[in-house]
């Protein structure tokens, strides 16, 4: 859960520093940027999902043996952490449509898929460790299906509204361009190490407490959620603050 919350925070990172970039050229009025940024992460954010996606496949074993993984649950660990790996595309993909979609002044959409995925992910949670009894691996399955659902609605909507955002979806757009990825990265390295430091630092926590044994993994598991949880709204305060901000300005 920690490894996958830091490639995560990879995605949070970019996404959110473009966001504040869109906004501003919203504010500003600069057309031709919005749709050379939204090219820009298009393009950068699926490119890193892509490479993730192949480092975490060929690293994800040795993760696992480093984290001391008790020898009980190292099999559904392994299945668990495999189905997600296959899913950072989708966590990419819907990262970067919300934080364009939020750049716009549009919070709502994302929301609403958001909801529809957490609702399919908790059905088919019931039915794939329920009635049939796929225990986490069909956790991560649901999990995976629910991120998809959402990436595939937000993205059909931005295809739908592609004229307020300055970009055709054509092959050619999809690009680095260099006077967007300056800012991009200079803005969003930052709060990559930001969010990531702390879930690095924790990497090493776990791999003493998975020590252990099976019973401590789960109650550290249940505490990281509710932990995360209590910041939701600080999150959602400052995300929304950032793009207001960024649009005044």
């Amino acid at each position: 859960g920690e490894v996958l919350q830091l490639v995560t925070f990879i995605a949070m990172g970019f996404s959110n520093a473009g966001q504040i970039l869109l906004s501003r050229y919203v504010g500003e009025e600069r057309h031709d940027r919005i749709g050379n940024m939204v090219g820009t992460l298009f393009t950068l954010l699926l490119g890193l999902a892509v490479i993730l996606t192949v480092l975490m496949i060929a690293a994800y074993r040795p993760i696992l043996n480093w984290l001391n993984t008790p020898d009980d649950i190292y099999l559904y660990t392994q299945q668990y952490s495999l189905i997600c790996v296959l899913g950072i595309v989708f966590i990419y993909g819907y990262n970067l449509v919300s934080a364009i979609l939020r750049g716009i002044g549009d919070s709502k959409h994302p929301f609403m898929f958001i909801a529809i995925a957490s609702v399919v992910n908790i059905i088919l949670d019931l039915i794939f460790v329920g009635p049939f009894k796929m225990g986490p691996a069909g956790a991560a399955l649901a999990t995976i299906i629910g991120q998809a659902i959402s990436f595939i609605f937000a993205i059909r909507l931005l295809y739908k509204n592609r004229s307020q955002i300055y970009f055709d979806f054509k092959p050619r757009s999809f690009k680095l361009y260099s006077s967007e990825l300056r800012p991009l990265l200079s803005l969003g390295i930052p709060m990559v190490i930001q969010s990531a430091a702390v879930t690095f630092s924790m990497l090493f926590v776990n791999s003493y407490i998975n020590t252990y044994g099976t019973v401590a993994v789960a109650v550290t598991g249940v505490a990281r959620k509710l932990e995360s949880m209590i910041g939701i709204i600080s999150q959602a305060i400052s995300s929304a603050g950032g793009a207001m901000i960024a649009q005044a300005l």
